[in-house]
């Protein structure tokens, strides 16, 4: 069979592969990514499951010592006849509230190392897919190497322009390949701070409980008021630390150190309620409204940046999805002008058999590619307005709101089909799905 022949019996299987691979061109890339994803997230799972360790003896020794001197008689005993009632009281509220800080920073860290294990089980199907993928990918383009070398046998000095439209090949593939790693990183963000809003409605929600719960007790609402009121901050504290431990996960994936700030407004400050279950009056239901006040508002300005930030964020990989647009149109550009050389370089070479003059006495060299440069992509300046992706203004939750705030579901971005993995965290369908 000519050399015609053989390429005019491989274009069908041609095509195919370049389409296949064309498909797929985003696994490797993101396989890396999410890699590199999940060796962050175990770092800080063994941290996190460290710190229970530590916390869980400190709770257990808190424990001890709160049985140690609220039921031993011949300590009260002893209290009572030197007529220290008083003291003995109040030293079993303070081992009493020690025992109870220790044990909510405990199921605290335990909550976040739970949030860490759902996430991780998350990210390891998407791991276990793009291995698939990748390797699906490897194997075409292995493929291709194949059917290539078996008809022109890689670089060679009889033909330079074949050589230098490789080159400019590889230039494309490189660029493409640094694009959508920025990408990969970049929808990580979108995703990590997606959740951590998510977490910091539902700390927000707690909180106006908190508050209506503490109006109450001020208004006579008793032990009963004091309890609910400490469940909803113990319970918004909660929320408000996920979601600060995931913005510090977004600031470790960014591209750059300063596309995402720390939030410390999602550190709600400790607000202990012990007191006044066991001094109960207008003065200290007033010093806890007024502290759960600021703590709300705080969070509320948080939420606030951290919608900024969110926002940011989808705009930056908007314009590194648009980036990456271009660069995988001149990267098809730069393999079709390297396949359609070698289709017209076969086809003369098996007329004329004239192969040394790179491409054939009646052949003209198809042009190279010329070099991608994407415009610059700047992290959108805040100028104090809080815009949600789509130009929505974020609305904060008003005092007394029952209802969730929740932040609008991006599109799909039009970049998604030359980066499905990355497209599905910046839209946020991922996130908001699995909380």
């Amino acid at each position: 069979m000519s050399t015609t022949d053989t390429i005019r019996s491989s274009v069908s299987h041609h095509d195919d592969l370049i389409r296949l691979i064309g498909a797929l061109d985003y696994a490797p890339k993101a396989l890396q990514s999410q890699q590199e994803y999940i060796r962050g997230l175990n770092t800080q799972l063994e941290v996190v499951t460290k710190n229970i360790q530590e916390l869980e003896k400190t709770t257990k020794k808190e424990k001890k010592e709160h049985k140690e001197v609220s039921e031993s008689k011949i300590r009260k005993f002893a209290y009572r006849v030197g007529g220290q009632g008083n003291k003995y009281d109040q030293r079993v509220e303070k081992e009493h509230r020690e025992f109870v800080e220790a044990l909510e920073k405990e199921m605290r860290a335990k909550e976040e190392a739970e949030l860490f294990k759902k996430i991780l089980d998350e990210g390891n199907e998407v791991l276990r897919n793009l291995t698939a993928e990748a390797s699906r990918h490897s194997e075409l383009k292995a493929q291709l190497d194949h059917l290539y070398k078996s008809i022109f046998d890689g670089p060679t000095s009889e033909f330079p322009l074949d050589d230098q439209l490789e080159r400019a090949v590889h230039q494309a593939q490189q660029r493409y390949d640094q694009i959508q790693l920025c990408l990969n990183s970049e929808s990580q963000v979108v995703d990590l701070l997606s959740r951590a809003y998510d977490l910091s409605a539902r700390a927000q929600q707690e909180m106006q409980q908190a508050l209506s719960y503490s109006t109450w007790d001020m208004w006579g609402g008793g032990v009963g008021a004091d309890m609910m009121e400490r469940n909803a901050v113990s319970t918004a504290t909660s929320y408000a630390g996920q979601a600060d431990m995931l913005v510090h996960q977004a600031i470790i994936h960014a591209n750059s150190p300063d596309d995402v700030q720390p939030i410390p407004g999602l550190q709600i400050p400790q607000i202990s309620s012990t007191m006044d279950i066991f001094f109960d009056n207008i003065i200290t239901d007033m010093n806890a409204h007024h502290k759960i006040e600021m703590a709300t508002n705080q969070l509320q300005e948080a939420r606030q940046f951290l919608t900024h930030q969110l926002s940011s964020s989808r705009s930056r990989a908007d314009v590194i999805g648009n980036d990456l647009l271009q660069a995988s149109n001149a990267l098809s550009h730069a393999r079709g002008e390297l396949d359609g050389y070698r289709r017209r370089l076969f086809d003369q070479v098996a007329h004329s058999g004239n192969s040394g003059d790179g491409g054939g006495a009646n052949g003209t060299a198809p042009p190279i590619p010329s070099q991608y440069a994407p415009p610059p992509y700047p992290p959108p300046q805040f100028t104090g307005g809080v815009e949600l992706a789509g130009g929505e203004a974020a609305q904060d939750s008003q005092p007394g709101a029952q209802e969730r705030p929740e932040m609008p579901m991006a599109p799909v971005p039009s970049w998604g089909s030359r980066n499905p993995y990355a497209a599905q965290m910046a839209s946020g369908r991922e996130g908001k799905d699995s909380l």
